[in-house]
């Protein structure tokens, strides 16, 4: 089962209650929810069956991690949401190859407690398709999501 979203409804995604843009010293993560900051990254670089982000460096995505960390180390919870836009993708992990500094805050927010979900899209006929969102894991094992 499928189920479609219209591009123009994307509150859709975000909790009733929910802060958005939520300044935070020198970034801007993109939701609080109670005590959970949120950052969402859109993701549509697919090698094999693995969905890779970012597909090019990314000094602000590294930010938000390192962000997050601080965040964490204060007590509150922080949570990576991916958007897998390619229905082809069976997992996700961080783009060491293209940018290990990156994926290096990634696996060390993971270590320090930061959920990661990763969830699967496609597009069809102007509308957002909902494929899975079973990827998820709380341990960094410098594996694959």
């Amino acid at each position: 089962m499928t189920v479609g979203f219209t591009l123009s409804s994307p509150q859709i995604f975000c909790p009733k209650g929910a802060q958005r843009e939520v300044r935070v010293g020198e970034s801007r993560l993109d939701f609080l929810v109670g005590q959970t900051y949120v950052e969402v990254k859109g993701c549509t670089l697919v090698k094999g069956e693995r969905a890779l982000f970012p597909d090019a460096p990314t000094s602000r995505g590294t930010r938000h991690l390192r962000t997050l960390r601080e965040l964490l180390s204060k007590g509150f919870q922080g949570l990576l949401e991916v958007l897998v836009l390619r229905p082809d993708a069976q997992c996700f992990a961080p783009n060491q190859e293209t940018d290990p500094i990156f994926a290096d805050q990634f696996w060390a927010a993971m270590g320090e407690g930061m959920e990661v979900k990763a969830h699967s899209f496609s597009f069809d006929d102007g509308r957002l398709i909902y494929m899975n969102g079973g990827w998820a894991e709380s341990s960094a094992s410098r594996g694959v999501i």
